[in-house]
Order: C-alpha cells, then structure tokens, then sequence
C-alpha cells in the first residue's frame, strides 16, 4: 500500500511523459530511412526498488550528484561547481573531473576519490581541456593531454602516488583498448602500444574516399574508435563522419559506422559495443541491435551513459532523463534531472 501510494504521488509530481523512440536502421553512405513514428509509448517515472545502481550526473551548476536508483536518493558529490564533465575509473572509485568543453578557460583537471571525498590536482596546472582523459583498465593509470602550448603533450598519472610522466611531446587524445594506449599524433597517425595503427593513407584505402581528418579516437574495453572525414570538396556538402571500429587485441578493423552526421567527437558505450556521435550538442547513438537512436520522441539526446550490466541506458535529454533498453532504445522510465553529463558508477 505504501509503494501503491508512493507511485501514485511521484506520478502527480512529475506528470506522465510520452516518450517515442526514433530509430531506423543503419545504411551505407551516412544515409539513412525517414523514422517510422509509431503510437507513443507510455513512459512511467522510475519508482524505488525497480532498478538498482548508482547514476552519476552534473547539475545545473556543474556540480556532481549520485543518484541511488534502489532508493531513489541523491548526494551532491561535489559543492564548488566547475565539474561540467567527469570520466569514472573502471573500478568506479575515482572520478576525472573538467570544467566542459574544449577550449574553456583553462582549469585543471581534478580527481576525485570516491571513497573519501578528497579532490586533488595531478598536473598543478590549468588545462584547455582539448581531449577527454583516458583510463586504464586497472584503474591505476590516467592518461591526459595536457594542451596548454601549441605543443601537445602526452603525459601518464599514477593515481596512487600523483606522479606525472611523459608518454610523447606531440600527441593527444588518449584512449586505452584491450589494456594498450592509444593516442592520435599531432600530424594525424594513431598509434597503439607504440606502433602506427592507421593513418590518411591506410584509412583512404580502407575506406575508398580520400580521408582528411582524422579528428581524435577513444576507447573502450577492447574497442578503439577512430573517427574520419573526408577530403572536403568545393561546391559539395560538408563530409559526413565515419567511424572505424578497431580490436585493441590485434589491431584488426572489426566494424564501420557511417554515423550520418557531422561528427565533433565519437564516444564509446558499454565496452566498446554502443558508439555515439556528437553533432551540435546533440548524441546520435548506435544501440546493441545495431538500430539508429536520434531522439527520444522529440527531445534530443544531449548525453548517454551504460549499465554496468549493458542492460540499459541513461539518455539526457533537455529536462528529463530517460533510462531505455540497450538493445533496442526502447524507453522504459524517466527521471526528473535536467543534465547535460551523465555516467554510471
């Protein structure tokens, strides 16, 4: 009677929201079906005791809160705001944290311990942010771009002792697959443990279209991402981004994605399994199933984040978190949290 009476009184707060999924299915060429819009499905807010977890998010402010999904309690993580975007450790005990976007005012980079609530600054120095850190699977290493001069730099931290050490002058964005390091030169060649992984050349010939750009990679599990575009061509449309799926264990390609839009920076979801693409603040997202996500209903998705289980996913959209079917993108409930930043620990 009293969860009866409880659900009864979350729905009066926060009202019924209907909620359509769009998906199509993925094409060659970035092209893509017009979405089918079916009847709207009903979408109940979350209730404690369904799910189960924790969900990090950054508020209004850009401070951090957990969300206890059993009980549907919160707890701000961090009171001094300035923490727009955070990356949890594999082993969910510390959080990177940044102010946001590339090219902010510089900051530093934070850590945040998880079990003691103890915010240190590893590089002691402000940051233009140009790259997300990248850790690795051992959560004992934080690989970070620190961009402050034209010269990029590359560098490693050791968590447990604070002490920051060269990888390579001239290189960023970082990104660990299948327990190796990765990371984009400055010229354009990504490299893995070391070795060139792939460049302009080897993705033109890959690929069939002359590759221009290849605009930063990131990793997962043993996934890595290396986004491309093609040689612009007067009088055409802006090219769209391709994403080529490699396995960190042996360096082979194992998928393509024609993500269909114009792409400012790709991410990796579930182990490497779900890619997303960021376009004008906006995800356009892979599923498990291989469906298209670009909205739910007509909200857009501002920010993604996967179970721990890959059972489900956390969508931010404008006002309202949705919690939806991996596979298939279906919504299933929502929350009343308005963010642009959200994970699962």
């Amino acid at each position: 009677m009293r969860q009866r009476l409880t659900t009864i009184l979350v729905l009066a707060l926060v009202g019924a929201l209907v909620v359509a999924v769009v998906v199509d299915t993925e094409r060659g060429g970035g092209q893509h079906d017009r979405p089918v819009r079916g009847p709207a499905p009903r979408v109940e807010p979350l209730a404690a005791g369904v799910l189960g977890g924790r969900l990090l998010y950054a508020d209004t402010d850009c401070r951090i809160v957990q969300v206890d999904l059993a009980t549907l309690s919160s707890e701000t993580l961090t009171g001094s705001g300035g923490h727009c975007r955070f990356w949890p450790s594999p082993d969910g005990l510390w959080l990177a944290m940044h102010i946001g976007r590339p090219f902010v005012p510089p900051v530093p980079l934070e850590l945040l311990n998880l079990r003691t609530g103890r915010i240190t600054r590893p590089l002691h120095r402000p940051d233009f942010a140009v790259a997300p850190p990248a850790w690795s699977a051992d959560s004992r290493t934080l690989a970070v771009c620190d961009a402050r001069n034209p010269g990029e730099r590359l560098v490693r931290v050791d968590v447990a002792s604070g002490r920051v050490s060269p990888v390579r002058r001239d290189a960023c964005f970082p990104a660990y697959a299948a327990g190796k390091l990765a990371y984009r030169e400055v010229g354009g060649a990504v490299d893995l443990d070391g070795q060139t992984l792939a460049d302009a050349g080897t993705l033109t010939r890959l690929l069939g279209f002359a590759v221009d750009q290849i605009p930063g990679i990131t990793g997962q599990g043993s996934t890595l991402a290396v986004p491309t575009t093609r040689v612009t061509v007067p009088g055409a449309a802006p090219p769209l981004t391709t994403v080529v799926l490699y396995d960190g264990g042996d360096g082979k390609v194992s998928q393509v994605w024609q993500s269909g839009v114009i792409a400012q920076e790709v991410t990796l979801l579930d182990d490497g399994r779900i890619v997303a693409a960021r376009a004008d603040d906006r995800l356009f997202i892979r599923t498990l199933s291989g469906r298209r996500l670009t909205s739910t209903g007509d909200l857009p998705i501002v920010a993604a984040a996967a179970s721990p289980d890959g059972r489900t996913l956390a969508l931010a959209t404008p006002g309202r978190l949705i919690l939806a079917d991996a596979e298939t993108g279906a919504a299933r409930f929502s929350l009343p949290i308005a963010t642009t930043w959200v994970a699962w620990r």
